[in-house]
C-alpha cells in the first residue's frame, strides 16, 4: 500500500515524533509510507519525508493568517494564543502527488497553518480510506486542544463563550463558528475514521456533541522497544521527569516539587536525585526543591533512552495526558512509573505491577509512591520492560494496517 501520513512538522512535538514512528513501522512492514509535512527538519534529511508546499512563503502565509485571526478574535491579547487552533487556512495537500496517488491517508496533528477544515474535506473527497488520529482533544472541541475544566464542548454543548478568548468571548464567538465548521465537515464525510491514542481520550469523544456516535478506534502511540536483554538490572536512585517544556501549566511541576520535598524530608530517599529534562522558561522554579537535582535542558532521543536506562523511576504529575510517551519510554528502559491518574496513564500503568497511579493533587500519595519505586520491593527492570510490549512500533503499525484494510473492505462493499 501507498500510505500518506500528514503532519505539520517532521520532528518537532510529540505528535510529529509519533507520526514518524508510525511511518517507519509501516515501511518496515513492506509498505510505501511517507510523511507529507508542512515543515521539514533539514537536519534529518529523511528520504520518506516530503514537503507539502514548495516554498517558505507558501508555508508561512497560512500560519500567519490563522494566528492573526486568533489574535484579533482574542482582542489582540497574546494570552493563551497557542492553546487554540481554527484550521481556517492551510495548503492544498490534496493536490500533492503522493497524497493524490496514495491508497490511504492518515491525518496526524495538522494545525498551525497546515490543513484547513475545507482541505480535510477535499482529502476525504478523494475517496480513499482516511483516518484522523487524535493526539489531543481538538477534533472534539471548537478551537481548544485541551479544554481543562471547560465542558462547553460536551454533554450537548456547541462551544461558545470560550474561556480562552479573552475579551471576545460570546455565544457565537470564534469557538462556536469553528465548532459549526467541524460539524459540517463530519456530517458531509461519514466515512472519516477517528483514532484515539488512549482509552481515556476515546471516552472523552463519546461525551462530545461533535463525535458522539462516531466509531472511534483506540491505537496507542508506538515506541521502539529495546531488547529485554539490554535492560540493565542495577539502577541508579534517579527520579526522572521530562517534557517538551516541564514548566508548562499542564505538567504541574509544583506538585512534583511538593512530592519530592516530602519524600526527601521523610528520609526515604537517601542518595536519590531528581533529574529533569526539557525546556524550562524560568529556572528559578526549581530553587524550592530540597532534594538534590539537575536540569539537563532539552536532550536528544538517544540521551533520553540512556538516561531512562540508568534511572530508577519516571515521574509524571500532569493535570491530564492523552498518552504520556515519557512514561512508556521509562518503563521500556526499566524505570518504575509514578503518575497522576488523570488521563491515558491508566492505559500504561497497572498499580503495584509496573508503577503507581496517584490521585490528582495528592502530593503525599505521590511521595509514598516514589518511595516504593526507589525501594527493593519495586518490580525489576526487565519485568517493567515486558509490561509495555503492546506499544512496540511494529505491532502498532500492524493495527493501523488492519484498520485501513477494514475501511477499504467497507468501501468496496459500498
Amino acid at each position: 500500500m501507498r500510505i500518506a501520513l500528514l503532519s505539520t512538522s517532521e520532528s518537532t512535538g510529540g505528535a510529529a515524533v509519533v507520526t514518524r514512528r508510525v511511518t517507519e513501522a509501516l515501511r518496515s512492514l513492506g509498505h510505501d509510507a511517507r510523511m507529507v509535512v508542512l515543515r521539514r527538519d533539514e537536519k534529518q534529511n529523511t528520504d520518506f519525508v516530503e514537503t507539502a508546499a514548495g516554498n517558505r512563503r507558501g508555508r508561512l502565509l497560512p500560519f500567519v493568517a490563522e494566528r492573526g485571526e486568533i489574535f484579533l478574535q482574542n482582542a489582540m491579547n497574546r494570552r493563551d494564543l497557542w492553546k487554540v487552533s481554527t484550521a481556517s487556512t492551510g495548503v492544498p495537500v490534496f493536490a500533492h502527488s503522493f497524497v493524490a496517488e496514495a491508497d490511504a491517508i492518515i491525518i496526524g496533528w495538522i494545525c498551525q497553518g497546515y490543513l484547513s477544515l475545507a482541505e480535510i474535506g477535499q482529502i476525504c473527497a478523494l475517496g480513499k480510506p482516511t483516518v484522523m488520529v487524535m493526539h489531543d482533544q481538538w477534533a472534539m472541541t471548537g478551537i481548544c486542544h485541551l479544554p481543562g475544566g471547560c465542558r462547553r464542548w460536551a454533554e450537548g454543548g456547541r462551544c461558545g463563550n470560550c474561556p480562552l478568548l479573552h475579551g471576545m468571548a460570546w455565544k457565537n464567538d470564534l469557538s462556536r463558528r469553528v465548532w459549526k465548521r467541524k460539524e459540517r465537515l463530519y456530517t458531509a464525510n461519514p466515512r472519516l475514521k477517528f483514532v484515539a491514542v488512549s482509552s481515556w481520550l476515546a471516552e472523552r469523544a463519546t461525551e462530545s456533541t461533535l463525535l458522539a456516535g462516531k466509531d472511534v478506534t483506540v491505537i496507542p502511540n508506538p515506541i521502539a522497544l529495546p531488547s529485554p536483554t539490554t535492560v540493565r538490572s542495577n539502577r541508579e536512585p534517579m527520579i526522572i521527569m521530562g517534557a517538551a517544556r516541564i514548566d508548562d501549566d499542564v505538567k504541574n511541576l509544583p506538585l512534583a516539587i511538593d512530592a519530592l520535598n516530602r519524600l526527601h524530608d521523610s528520609g526515604r530517599a537517601e542518595g536519590a536525585e531528581a533529574v529533569f529534562f526539557g525546556g524550562l522558561r524560568d529556572k528559578s522554579v526549581l530553587s524550592g526543591l530540597r532534594m538534590p537535582h539537575r536540569w539537563l535542558g532539552p536532550i536528544s532521543s538517544a540521551e533520553v533512552a540512556s538516561l531512562m536506562g540508568r534511572g530508577k523511576a519516571v515521574l509524571s504529575t500532569s493535570h491530564f495526558e492523552m498518552l504520556p510517551t515519557t512514561i512508556v519510554e521509562g518503563l521500556a528502559h526499566g524505570c518504575v512509573a509514578v503518575a497522576t491518574d488523570s488521563g491515558g496513564q491508566s492505559d500504561i500503568i497497572e498499580n503495584g505491577v509496573n508503577g503507581m497511579l496517584v490521585a490528582p493533587g495528592d502530593a503525599q500519595g505521590m511521595a509514598d509512591a516514589l518511595a516504593w519505586a526507589l525501594s527493593d520491593d519495586a518490580p525489576n527492570a526487565r519485568e517493567l520492560r515486558m509490561s509495555v510490549e503492546k506499544f512496540d512500533a511494529k505491532s502498532i503499525g500492524a493495527r493501523f494496517l488492519q484498520l485501513l484494510d477494514s475501511l477499504n473492505s467497507k468501501a468496496v462493499g459500498v
